[in-house]
């Protein structure tokens, strides 16, 4: 499948070490937008799930009972593939906002 894909699109592989740094996101996660065999609806949900494993990942140093609560919801999420409404995600994010603000 990999050598027909890269056949059908002419994609163009890095072949040094230093040349695959611009195919990956400050995350660690392959940059996807641009791949012509990936279509846009996956992109964003591929997006929300790296979210979610950033975040589980995050989580997994604390054993307080709402990250416990948090570290379930997110687990059944990835397991399910469920990216509707992430409203942990925007809650998180507001966490940073608020916690981290500059001033």
């Amino acid at each position: 499948i990999f050598d027909r894909i890269i056949e059908k699109y002419d994609v163009v592989l890095p072949q040094r070490l230093e040349d695959w740094k611009d195919e990956v996101l400050h995350e660690g996660f392959f940059k996807i937008d641009g791949m012509p065999w990936v279509w846009p609806g996956f992109v964003k949900k591929i997006r929300i799930m790296n979210q979610y494993l950033w975040f589980y990942s995050t989580l997994s140093n604390s054993n307080k009972p709402f990250s416990r609560l948090l570290k379930k919801v997110v687990k059944w999420r990835l397991v399910n593939f469920i990216t509707q409404f992430p409203i942990e995600l925007f809650m998180y994010n507001l966490y940073k906002k608020v916690m981290y603000k500059e001033g």
